[in-house]
């Protein structure tokens, strides 16, 4: 008897981690969710530890490969968002992939058109800034280039150093947020 009450129990708490969802009713009222380590955000004195420059970069924003909302067979290979590290111009590896999907999309609609848009944090001079999303937007122009995508298609490569953030708390997560490079789709075709 009590093995027959225990295997339902198993089944409900057991499997939390395939994404079931449990009601209230079947959890007990005494116990706490449990909370993952990722889910608790780092105390000031946490995010200070790791090094700016060491900082792994936002998770990958795109939208690549996605049917345009036309009903013609052409693929959108934009919006794309890579991110970098203070003071730099250097691709994070892990974001090269986004941009490789994106090179090979472009080599493959030689009609589409993108343009590249560099970005700043708020920390350093305006000229700096700009200078540096100059530096970024290209950058990313260059690899794009080299993965296949054809120089005519990308239309425009801009900075607008520290003048469109996306963020603007005084916060490291703020900052990195905003260093980062965007590849927008042109609207000449």
């Amino acid at each position: 008897m009590r093995v027959c009450l225990l295997v339902p129990l198993i089944a409900v708490f057991g499997c939390a981690h395939t994404g079931g969802e449990t009601s209230n009713s079947e959890s007990s009222p005494t116990q706490e969710p449990a909370v993952s380590q990722s889910e608790i955000p780092p105390t000031p004195d946490q995010q200070q530890q790791v090094p700016e420059q060491q900082q792994q970069p936002p998770a990958p924003v795109a939208s690549a490969e996605t049917k345009a909302p036309s009903g013609a067979a052409q693929t959108a290979c934009a919006p794309v968002k890579v991110h970098f590290a203070l003071d730099s111009d250097q691709l994070y590896t892990e974001e090269k992939p986004l941009l490789d999907t994106t090179a090979k999309c472009l080599s493959e609609n030689d009609k589409q058109k993108v343009t590249i848009v560099g970005n700043a944090d708020e920390r350093g001079s305006q000229e700096y800034n700009m200078d540096l999303g100059q530096r970024r937007a290209q950058t990313v122009a260059t690899y794009l280039e080299s993965k296949g995508a054809a120089p005519a298609q990308v239309e425009a490569v801009i900075s607008h150093g520290e003048d469109s953030p996306i963020c603007t708390e005084d916060t490291l997560k703020c900052w990195q947020l905003n260093r980062r490079t965007a590849v927008r789709e042109s609207c000449h075709m």
